[in-house]
C-alpha cells in the first residue's frame, strides 16, 4: 500500500478556493522498459484503482487518475463514463490535455464525487475509451465508505481537504504516479495559507 501525506505547514498568504492547476499534459518520464513501446498508441495508467477509505457525507473529493501512452504513435483519451456499482452518488468524470499524446506524454482523467446522499459503501468504476486498439476500453474503480459528517461548532476560518488517505495498492517500485489535492475553506472567516508545502515518506523510500 502507498500512504501519501499531505503537511500544510501553518496560515501564511494562499486563498483557498481551488487545487493549484495541473499541466495540460504532465511528463512523467515513464521508464520504457515498464511499457510496450510500439508503433501504436498504447494506454496506460498510474494506477487502476483507488480506495478512499471513511469520507465524511459532505466531503466532496476529485480524484485523479494519470493517463499515459507507452506507445510510439499518439493516443487520444476520452470520452469517460462513470457507473455506479455500489451506493447512490452523482458523479462526474472529464478528461484534461488528453488529446494526441506523444509517446511517454500524460494526461489527466478525472472523477468529482460528493457531498453523498447516502451512507455507507459506495463503489463507481469509470470506462475510459481511447484510440488503444489492444484495450478500445479502460476500467477504473473508486471506493469509499460515507460515514455521518461531524457537526460544524468552529467559528473563523476551517480548513477542509478533499481526502485524507488514498489506498492504490501495489504498484512498481518505478512507475511514475500523480495525485491532486483540493483545498477549501468551510469557515466563516478568510483562510490563507503558507505556500511552503511538504511531503513526508512515512514508509518505503
Amino acid at each position: 500500500m502507498i500512504r501519501l501525506v499531505l503537511l500544510v505547514a501553518s496560515i501564511a498568504a494562499l486563498a483557498i478556493g481551488c487545487a493549484p492547476s495541473a499541466p495540460a499534459k504532465p511528463n512523467p518520464a515513464v521508464p520504457l522498459s515498464q511499457g510496450r513501446l510500439s508503433g501504436t498508441p498504447a494506454l496506460a495508467f498510474d494506477k487502476r484503482q483507488v480506495d478512499l477509505g471513511t469520507v465524511a457525507q459532505d466531503q466532496q473529493a476529485t480524484q485523479t487518475f494519470l493517463a499515459i501512452n507507452l506507445g510510439g504513435k499518439p493516443l487520444k483519451v476520452g470520452p469517460v463514463s462513470v457507473q455506479v456499482e455500489q451506493g447512490c452518488d452523482a458523479a462526474e468524470a472529464f478528461t484534461k490535455g488528453t488529446d494526441d499524446l506523444n509517446s511517454d506524454e500524460a494526461g489527466l482523467v478525472f472523477i468529482k464525487v460528493g457531498p453523498h446522499r447516502k451512507l455507507g459503501d459506495h463503489r463507481l468504476v469509470l470506462s475510459v475509451a481511447s484510440n488503444d486498439a489492444t484495450t478500445p476500453v479502460t476500467k477504473l474503480s473508486l471506493s469509499f465508505t460515507v460515514a455521518e459528517s461531524a457537526p460544524r461548532s468552529q467559528a473563523g476560518p476551517r480548513l477542509r481537504v478533499d481526502k485524507d488517505v488514498i489506498d492504490i495498492g501495489t504498484v512498481p517500485n518505478d512507475w511514475p504516479l500523480y495525485e491532486e489535492y483540493t483545498l477549501r475553506n468551510e469557515g466563516d472567516a478568510p483562510l490563507v495559507l503558507d505556500s511552503k508545502l511538504e511531503a513526508r515518506v512515512e514508509e518505503g523510500c
